[in-house]
């Protein structure tokens, strides 16, 4: 193969462009991951694990292969794309990211107080994005601690027990300024936190949409003591306490916070 621009690899399939825009795609086609579309030219192409999206001059996203259909925003005006696992990612010259396919870690779900991007990127059950702020900020599956949250279990554990985004244990004490936690998730407690014989202080850092299974839809804090400082919890969610839940002789502070929309 010669004359090609790009490539981009699939699970079991390889894409490449070459430098007139033509696309060529071999490998396994039981998706249709190798049915380009008749007369496709692209500026850009990004192959996801059973798909490939691409993106022509004007500015259209065309898919094929196993993909779902481009939202409405994302047919015209779009600047750059990438893929994930089995979703995909395109935002346009201002900076709106849209994101569509499968979504069972939340992957999909833009956050709706996002800044403008200019740079994205999928992984397998999760979503990065760099704003123009300068700020990177993550949400979807967060097992390993890909979206920025600590794993007191080692790399190869999984954080879906306690604590979706971080778990501060024995005695920790850290100060956390300025963050974002975004969907994470886990099965016990403590979607975006699992704080346990531990002091921990929040300021300026905003909780959205994070799911604590049984106990606390954002935070399960036992025997803490905890200050959060002008932090915001929306759409936190958990069977008892859809935001935080103290327990254990826990001494928990909340100063000039918001709290909106949680469910228990």
């Amino acid at each position: 193969l010669t004359n090609v621009a790009q490539v981009s690899a699939g699970e079991l399939h390889t894409a490449a462009r070459r430098i007139d825009g033509s696309v060529v795609v071999w490998g396994d086609n039981s998706f249709g991951q190798r049915n380009v579309p008749a007369g496709l030219l692209a500026t850009k192409i990004s192959a996801g694990s059973l798909h490939t999206i691409a993106l022509r001059a004007n500015g259209s996203v065309v898919t094929w292969g196993s993909a779902a259909a481009v939202p409405a925003g994302a047919a015209s005006g779009i600047a750059d794309i990438e893929t994930g696992y089995e979703h995909s990612l395109a935002w346009n010259a201002s900076g709106a990211l849209y994101a569509w396919g499968r979504n069972d870690f939340g992957q999909s779900t833009v956050p709706s107080a996002l800044p403008a991007t200019k740079m994205a990127a999928g992984g397998s059950y999760s979503t990065i994005a760099l704003g123009v702020d300068g700020v990177v900020r993550a949400w979807g599956g967060n097992q390993c601690g890909q979206c920025g949250g600590t794993n007191a279990n080692g790399s190869s554990a999984s954080n879906w027990d306690r604590g979706g985004g971080i778990i501060i244990l024995n005695n920790g004490n850290p100060t956390v300024r300025n963050c974002t936690f975004i969907a994470n998730r886990c099965t016990f407690g403590g979607g975006a936190a699992y704080v346990f014989t531990a002091s921990a202080t929040f300021t300026d850092c905003r909780f959205e949409n994070n799911v604590g299974g049984s106990y606390g839809g954002a935070f399960d804090m036992n025997n803490v003591v905890g200050n959060f400082n002008r932090c915001v919890f929306i759409g936190n969610s958990a069977a008892r306490a859809g935001a935080c839940e103290s327990y254990g002789g826990s001494q928990t502070r909340y100063t000039n916070c918001i709290f909106s929309g949680y469910t228990a």
